[in-house]
This record gives structure tokens, sequence and C-alpha cells, in this order.
């Protein structure tokens, strides 16, 4: 028997459960997402859902499509700067389509025949008030994982930072990256490493360009912050170069209850955004070490810095 498929009713439900899938995977990926984007989105998944139409179409050339579409639905529901911030929301996105797709299949035995499925869409056989139910309800297991997920995470990883250059100050979100021990070659003082939007208030704005653009000439030099300024030589996967640094006179991490300060660490700063605004700083491996020995305060350190500077007075 030849099954009938309404246009309307096949657009609107797909709009619907991609919208729950995008809000899904944007949950899955810790990502910050618009409302607004997502439905955008969800409304590009309802219209490519009209492929179900498309006779004859060979398997091969149906993947395509649906990954390509996929990409296109991720590009356009997200705000993206990075590659690898879309491969983890591309990634998350496809996860919560195999769980949906899990859910749809374990209900197709419950209910023979409610899903029609051709070139890689689907046209669901039952009354929309009971698909938009069972969507809500995988997008609600599915939130609650998360939750779940980072509720168990360590959250020592994360804290805030505040960074001190003579009578000014500034804050943020920071990360613990454990496996980062970036020293200065000259001091061996760690290096932590931040975006250039939340130290700007500290830099003289005669070396602005030097962070952003890692050039000196002899004006900036003369900013007073000769003594300051270093440039850290770095290797990350598949990159190595020259970060711009400067020495703080103090930084102060808190997290988790515990806190440590240490004097003269050496900021490094990066004009690219390290984060999707989940953390502005990037704290040094070692930090973390004290934190966990105890969140001693390293007055040594700090003595010997205003020592250092009261010499220069």
């Amino acid at each position: 028997m030849a099954q009938v498929i309404y246009i309307d009713e096949l657009v609107f439900i797909n709009i619907v459960v991609n919208y729950f899938l995008i809000l899904s995977g944007a949950l899955i990926a810790g990502a910050e997402f618009s409302r607004p984007r997502i439905l955008l989105g969800a409304a590009l998944g309802g219209a490519g859902s009209l492929i179900i139409f498309v006779p004859g179409m060979r398997v091969w050339l149906s993947v395509f499509v649906k990954v390509a579409l996929s990409a296109i639905i991720v590009l356009c529901s997200f705000k993206i700067r990075l590659i690898l911030q879309f491969l983890r929301l591309y990634g998350a996105f496809f996860l919560v389509n195999f769980i949906f797709a899990g859910l749809m299949l374990a209900l197709s035995f419950l209910m023979p025949n409610s899903m029609v499925y051709n070139n890689g869409a689907v046209y669901f056989n039952i009354r929309v008030g009971t698909l938009i139910a069972l969507t809500v309800i995988c997008y609600l297991v599915i939130s609650g994982v998360s939750a779940l997920i980072r509720r168990r995470a360590p959250a020592t990883h994360f804290g805030k930072a505040e960074i001190t250059v003579g009578d000014l100050r500034v804050s943020g979100p920071a990360m613990f990256d454990t496996g980062n021990h970036l020293t200065d070659s000259f001091t061996g003082r760690p290096v932590i490493i931040t975006e250039y939007a939340l130290v700007k208030p500290l830099i003289p704005p005669q070396l602005h360009g030097f962070f952003r653009e890692n050039r000196l000439t002899e004006d900036e030099i003369a900013s007073g912050w000769d003594g300051r300024i270093r440039v850290i030589p770095f290797s990350a996967v598949n990159h190595r170069g020259l970060l711009p640094a400067f020495r703080c006179d103090k930084l102060k991490v808190e997290c988790g209850g515990q806190y440590c300060e240490r004097a003269d660490i050496f900021v490094g700063v990066t004009d690219e955004r390290l984060s999707n605004g989940e953390y502005s700083l990037l704290l040094n491996g070692s930090l973390f070490d004290e934190l966990e020995s105890g969140g001693k305060i390293h007055e040594s350190a700090l003595k010997g810095s205003v020592a250092r500077r009261e010499n220069k007075a």
C-alpha cells in the first residue's frame, strides 16, 4: 500500500526535531548558543527533509547530501570561529542524531509502519503531538546526562585568575592545562596564556602593536616596559612560534575554594580566542600542582617582588 506523505507535516515535524537535536548538541559540546540561530538551522533541516521526494537517488549521494547538510546546519546554528570548535559541534550534532535514531528505531518495532525512510530523510507516520513529546523526552534525557557529566567532571580544573600590573588589575575565567609547562627560558618562571582582549587594559598603548602583531620598535621599547616584555618560543601540535609575553606583578588564582598567589609570572598574550567563552586564561600546570598541594601563598616570592620594586624606587 502506498504511503501518503504530507509536505506540511514533513517540514514542520523535521523543524521541531532538528531544533531539539541542535539544542542537545550544544549542551553536549558545552557551547554558547542563540535560540534564533538554532531555529534557523532547524528550518534548514526541515527544508532538507524534502529530499525524501527525490526519486532514484544513489545511496552514496544521499549520504553526501546528509553530511553536507549537517555541516551547513551547524555553521548556521552557531557562531563558529575555530575549526576545532566546528568539529566539536559537528560531532555532538551527529551523536544526538544517532541517539534519536536509536530511539526511533525502537519505536518502529513497537509501532510498525510508523516511519518512511528515503534518501536519508524520515517521515514519521504517527501523531504530531506524540512525536514532539518523544523528541522533548529525548532532549531532556540528553540534557540530564550532560548536566551529570559536567557535575562529575573535576571542577578544580576551572577557576578564576586575577592579573596585577602596578595599580591595574584584570580578572577572568581560567582553565588549568595540566599539560602546559611552558616557561621563560631565561628565568625558568612559568608562563600562562591569555587572550589579548582581557589584558589590554594593563598594556600601555605603545605596546598594543607588539602584543597583537609581535612587532617591536624603539618607541615601544621606550614605554617603560622594556624590563617586562619577553618573546617566548613555544611548540604545539603541528605548530611552533613565538609568543609575546609580559611579566606581571602578581597572579592570584582561585579554584574550588582554594587559592594561590605568585609573583613575577609571565603572561603570554594571543590575539586568538582560547575558547567559546568558557575561559579566557590558560594556566600553567605547575600552578595546578601548587593548588593541589594546599594552595599555599608564595609569600617569599611576593616579598622579593616588593623588595625589587622598592630598590628601583
